[in-house]
C-alpha cells in the first residue's frame, strides 16, 4: 500500500490541476482543439496567412462568450464567470450544433496531426453521446492524459534503469509529474505531451535494447522518430539522437552503413505524406507560423550578438517550470521564480560537469538526448534573433529532456552537499509538494477564483 502512495499521490496532483484549470488556458489551446474538431469532419485546416484574417472561431465563439477565454486569460483582474457556465450546461447545448465550414483555417493549420487524430476518439465519442459542449471539451483533454500517465511511467522506469533503486525513481517521478510544466502539457489540448511520450519512449528504447542493434530495432527508431514528427516538427530531434546511438553501437562498419539507410529511408517514407501536402499547399516541406504570429520588433543584432541572445533565452525557458501558468503566464513572487531558475542552472551545470569527469555508463545517451534538443531550441531562437522575431523559447519546448535535466540535479545536488542520492531524491520529492501547493494557492486559485 505504502508504495502506492505516491502514484496515488501523482493521481491526485492531476486530478486537482485538471479539474480547476478553465478551458483553454493554455497556449495555441483553442487552435489545436479546432484541428480535433475540423479532424471529425474530414477537414484538415490550412494556415491563416493573415493573423487579421477570420480564423473560423465559429464553433469556439460559445465558450469564448461563456468562459471569457480571451480576457481571462490575457488580463489579470478577470475571472471566468461561474454562474454563466452553469447555467450555459443546465441548458444542454449539443456539441452536434457546430457548424460544417469550408476551407477551414487556424493559426496553428501548419502543424501535423497525430496527437489530434488520436483526440478525434474522444471527441466523436462524446458527439455520440450527445454531451454538452463544455463536458465534451473536458472529455477531449482526456487524449492529453493518456499521454501524460504513459509519460510518467516512461520516467519511472527510465530513472529507474538509471539509478536501480525503486525509491529514488519513485521521489524523482514525482518531481517531474506535478511540476507545473508537466500537468499544464498533461491537461492542455496540445501536442507537446504527445511528444514528451515519443521523445522518452525513444531513451527507454535505447535503454531497453542494450548493445544489440537487429533489423527490427532499426525499423522501431524510425517508426518512433516518423510518429514524433507526425506529432509536431520538433521531433526531428530525434534524428539525430537515433544515428548517433547507431554509430555508438556499431561503429564505422558495413552494417552502420546498412542500419542507417534503413533508419533515414524509412523515416523519410513514413514522413512524405505531411512533407507532400505541405509542398502541395504552400510550396515548401516544412513551414512554421512566425510570420503571422509574432512580433518584428527586435533590435538589429549582430550575428555575435544574436548568439549571446540566443543562448539567455533559456533563461525565460527554464523559469517555466517554477510555476508560470495560463497565457498571460501569472505568477507570484518574481524572487521565487529568479532564484528557482539560478538553482535550477547551477545544479544542471554541477552535474553535468560531474558526470563528464566521473563518467557514468549511460552519460553519452544522455548527453546526446539533451544536445540534440537544447540545439535545436538554441538554433530557432537564433533565428528569431536573427530575424528581429520577438518569440521565445517556452518551458513546454523542454519538456522531452526534463527527466535528464533531473538526473543532472540530483548529480549536482549530491557534489554540492556531499549526500546520498536516497536522502537527496526525498528532497526533490517533497520540494515539488511545497511547490505543487505553491502554485495551486498563489498563482491558480488567485488567478481563476479569487
Amino acid at each position: 500500500m505504502v508504495r502506492h502512495l505516491k502514484l496515488y499521490l501523482i493521481v491526485l496532483s492531476y486530478l486537482i490541476y485538471f479539474i480547476i484549470s478553465p478551458p483553454f488556458q493554455a497556449p495555441d489551446e483553442p487552435e489545436h482543439y479546432q484541428i480535433v474538431y475540423f479532424l471529425t469532419r474530414l477537414q484538415y485546416p490550412r494556415l491563416v496567412q493573415d493573423v487579421h484574417t477570420s480564423t473560423n472561431y465559429q464553433l469556439l465563439d460559445t465558450f469564448e462568450k461563456v468562459f471569457n477565454t480571451t480576457q481571462v486569460a490575457s488580463e489579470n483582474y478577470i475571472i471566468p464567470d461561474f454562474e454563466k457556465i452553469k447555467k450555459f450546461m443546465f441548458q444542454k447545448n449539443r456539441a452536434v450544433g457546430f457548424p460544417n465550414i469550408n476551407n477551414p483555417l487556424s493559426k496553428q493549420g501548419h502543424q501535423p496531426i497525430f496527437y489530434h487524430a488520436v483526440g478525434v476518439v474522444p471527441f466523436s465519442i462524446s458527439t455520440l453521446l450527445r454531451l454538452d459542449m463544455v463536458t465534451q471539451y473536458y472529455v477531449v483533454r482526456l487524449t492529453s492524459t493518456l499521454f501524460y500517465f504513459l509519460s510518467v511511467l516512461l520516467t519511472y522506469q527510465i530513472l529507474k534503469y538509471l539509478f536501480k533503486k525503486t525509491e529514488i525513481a519513485e521521489n524523482l517521478t514525482v518531481f517531474f509529474a506535478i511540476n507545473p510544466v508537466t500537468l499544464k502539457a498533461g491537461i492542455a489540448v496540445n501536442p507537446d505531451i504527445a511528444l514528451l511520450f515519443f521523445s522518452l519512449l525513444s531513451l527507454w528504447i535505447v535503454f531497453k535494447i542494450g548493445n544489440k542493434i537487429a533489423l527490427k530495432h532499426t525499423l522501431l527508431f524510425s517508426l518512433v522518430s516518423a510518429l514524433a514528427v507526425w506529432t509536431k516538427f520538433q521531433g526531428i530531434v530525434l534524428v539525430p539522437f537515433f544515428a548517433f546511438i547507431l554509430f555508438q553501437k556499431l561503429g564505422w562498419s558495413k552494417k552502420y552503413i546498412r542500419s542507417s539507410l534503413l533508419y533515414f529511408g524509412v523515416f523519410l517514407l513514413l514522413i512524405f505524406p505531411w512533407l507532400f501536402l505541405n509542398i502541395s499547399r504552400y510550396g515548401a516541406p516544412i513551414i512554421d507560423n512566425f510570420a503571422i504570429m509574432g512580433k518584428f520588433n527586435l533590435p538589429h543584432y549582430s550575428l555575435g550578438q544574436a548568439l549571446i541572445q540566443a543562448l539567455f533565452e533559456f533563461r525565460h525557458t527554464i523559469m517555466h517550470y517554477a510555476g508560470f501558468w495560463g497565457w498571460g503566464e501569472p505568477y507570484p513572487f518574481k524572487l521565487f521564480f529568479i532564484f528557482y531558475t539560478i538553482i535550477f542552472l547551477c545544479l544542471s551545470i554541477v552535474g553535468i560537469i560531474h558526470i563528464l569527469k566521473v563518467g557514468h555508463k549511460h552519460k553519452n545517451t544522455l548527453f546526446a538526448f539533451s544536445f540534440s534538443l537544447v540545439l535545436f531550441l538554441f538554433l530557432v531562437a537564433l533565428r528569431h534573433k536573427l530575424l528581429r522575431f520577438s518569440g521565445d523559447i517556452q518551458g513546454r519546448y523542454l519538456l522531452p529532456i526534463f527527466p535528464a535535466l533531473i538526473v543532472f540535479q540530483v548529480m549536482g545536488t549530491g557534489v554540492i552537499f556531499k549526500k546520498r542520492i536516497e536522502d537527496l531524491s526525498a528532497y526533490f520529492f517533497w520540494f515539488s509538494l511545497f511547490q505543487f501547493y505553491f502554485i495551486l494557492f498563489f498563482v491558480i486559485i488567485p488567478k481563476y477564483y479569487v
